[in-house]
């Protein structure tokens, strides 16, 4: 199997992320202060595709990290676990780590990925703009509070 560059620094990212990650203060010791990383992602989806690789080429090993990749069915239950000190690492958007950081909690974004959503029609559809969805219905993933929505929302 071949990683792309793209693919590798992504991979060297979650690491350094790893590394830098802050863990709320009421929180137990985190692992990776012991030589372990427990990251906490949705089963399904790109990161834990990446993090399979990571794990299958032991590229964690040979950097000297104790991956531990904890699954989980949604966002929100990731957000309850790095908030009750179960893992250390999470994916998650700036937007939330500014609402908790704002709340005080001492969490730290490293960020992982530039990409955010974006709004799809099929070709032929006769909206090309944002006020072109003006009295129109869409389809929402990723909840009320994903960073995509509110950015179309502030942008509208």
């Amino acid at each position: 199997m071949m990683i792309s560059r793209r693919g590798t620094l992504r991979l060297a990212a979650l690491g350094t992320a790893a590394a830098l990650v802050s863990r709320p203060s009421f929180a137990t010791t985190p692992s990776f202060a012991m030589g372990k990383v427990r990251i906490g992602v949705l089963k399904f989806g790109t990161v834990s595709w990446a993090l399979d690789t990571m794990k299958q080429h032991k590229f964690d090993a040979a950097n000297g990290i104790d991956l531990e990749i904890v699954d989980f069915a949604g966002e929100d239950a990731t957000n309850v676990a790095i908030l009750a000190g179960a893992i250390d690492m999470i994916v998650s958007d700036w937007l939330w780590v500014s609402r908790q950081r704002s709340e005080g909690v001492d969490l730290t974004l490293v960020p992982y990925s530039t990409a955010v959503g974006a709004i799809m029609v099929k070709e032929q559809s006769p909206i090309r703009t944002i006020t072109d969805l003006k009295g129109k219905k869409i389809g929402v993933a990723g909840g009320p509070l994903d960073k995509s929505w509110l950015l179309i929302q502030a942008l509208a």
